[in-house]
């Protein structure tokens, strides 16, 4: 006996057969037409219901209309000439980019398998996974502006970019990888509980956030630095020492408006930038509420500690066309208005040919720009690194991230930093330019 044929493996011939006997007799019951098709009796049904869903409901139709799409499944593996091929398709690059992503390459000339397919073969020959960089929003008012601070730094040369001093932050943990999950559900829970978010925790659970900070130059590696977050004794004592800052303060500017009203008494003229100086409301200084690196552990720590000496260091004796300026992006914790006095008092005690700033040469760092800034490759190129650490040398505790951390920003090449600051001006600096401050391009 025949084993009957199901629903979804009907052949044409028989899908064909199925339409014209129901149409020339609609009140046929389905398991005599199974019985002629020598086909399941559910499967029949399935079957007619899908063919008359796609409008096939009469005979003599084009035989494409009885046929399913492909089912879904594992794709066909890459055969070694498919390879081969595909790595010559992949590698057909443009300024070291991929113009298309290589899954869009592999479908463009054919191969009909799987983006993990594409990234496996890929990463088995050493030539990288393709990753799609998270980019953030850029609204007609940002792209105006980073369009404008990419034409002023083309404007200064080449040799003024290699000039500055980048620095930026990052946090660092002491799991990098957050792919591995952990089910808390017991294991009689049905599979369609089990698996949902609440049950679901990271094998590694999220500790504390610590930040590393670091600059770097074209021919320079600068200071580097962990910050970690302050105790309940360290925050309360920084809280007074700035009550302090406000209390002498206040008393500064309350001698500068006595002394304007003498002045005033005696009928000279008020001096308005003075004026400016008497205490308002909004000149008390206070710290951050939510924590984490404000203006005050920016100046204390970082400036004051590291950047100052270093900077003063690095310009002392190096003629001035050749000086380097600091670069700071726009986070809150650089550019409060706190800090406007101690950049003021730096230049007094340095000289503002040594203390050179990013805004002495051009107005701002546009904001949500983190493809200009060089320094930013360091941190996924540290990252990596110390990730891969094995047996002894893997960090177990926060202290121990730390110092892998800075051992690896001392073993940083310096080659690889030039090259960073070189490719930011030469290749990013030309694409933001040509996509009107847009940061649609692949990086």
């Amino acid at each position: 006996m025949l084993r009957r044929t199901r629903g979804e493996n009907i052949p044409v011939h028989k899908r064909v057969a199925l339409v014209a006997l129901k149409t020339t007799n609609p009140l046929m019951p389905f398991h005599e037409i199974a019985k002629r098709l020598n086909t399941t009796t559910s499967g029949t049904a399935k079957c007619y219901e899908r063919l008359k869903k796609r409008g096939v409901d009469s005979a003599g139709l084009d035989k494409e209309n009885y046929e399913d799409a492909p089912l879904c499944g594992r794709p066909p593996k890459l055969t070694k000439h498919d390879k081969d091929t595909l790595q010559e398709l992949v590698l057909d690059t443009e300024h070291g980019l991929h113009r298309k992503p290589p899954h869009e390459v592999a479908k463009i000339h054919g191969f009909s398998v799987g983006r993990t397919t594409i990234d496996t073969f890929m990463e088995e020959r050493g030539l990288g996974r393709y990753k799609m960089v998270h980019k953030p929003f850029l609204n007609d008012a940002s792209k105006e502006r980073r369009y404008a601070r990419a034409a002023d730094f083309k404007e200064l040369g080449e040799k003024r970019w290699s000039q500055f001093l980048f620095f930026d932050e990052t946090p660092i943990h002491r799991h990098d990888d957050t792919r591995y999950i952990r089910i808390t559900a017991p294991k009689a829970t049905a599979s369609r509980n089990r698996f949902k978010e609440i049950n679901r925790k990271p094998a590694f659970p999220k500790e504390e956030t610590w930040m590393f900070r670091a600059a770097f130059g074209k021919g320079v590696k600068g200071p580097c630095d962990v910050w970690r977050p302050e105790s309940v004794v360290q925050r309360k004592r920084t809280e007074e020492l700035v009550e302090e800052e406000n209390q002498q303060l206040k008393l500064k500017a309350e001698a500068i408006f006595a002394e304007m009203k003498e002045a005033k008494a005696r009928g000279e003229k008020h001096s308005w930038s003075r004026r400016r100086k008497a205490w308002r409301k909004e000149d008390v200084r206070f710290r951050s509420v939510g924590g984490g690196i404000d203006w005050y552990n920016h100046r204390e720590v970082w400036l004051k500690q590291y950047l100052i000496p270093y900077l003063v260091k690095l310009n002392k004796d190096r003629n001035p066309e050749d000086r380097f300026a600091y670069m700071e992006d726009n986070a809150p914790a650089h550019n409060s208005k706190f800090l406007d006095d101690f950049w003021d008092n730096a230049k007094k005690a340095f000289g503002v040919n040594i203390i050179i700033l990013l805004e002495d040469w051009v107005e701002d760092w546009p904001a949500n720009s983190p493809d200009l800034n060089p320094i930013e490759h360091a941190w996924k190129y540290i990252r990596k690194r110390v990730s891969e650490r094995r047996g002894a040398d893997y960090p177990q505790s926060m202290e121990e991230v730390a110092a892998a951390w800075k051992d690896e920003w001392e073993k940083l090449p310096q080659w690889q930093i030039d090259a960073w600051v070189d490719r930011a001006y030469r290749s990013i600096l030309d694409k933001i330019i040509e996509n009107g401050g847009g940061n649609e391009y692949p990086d």
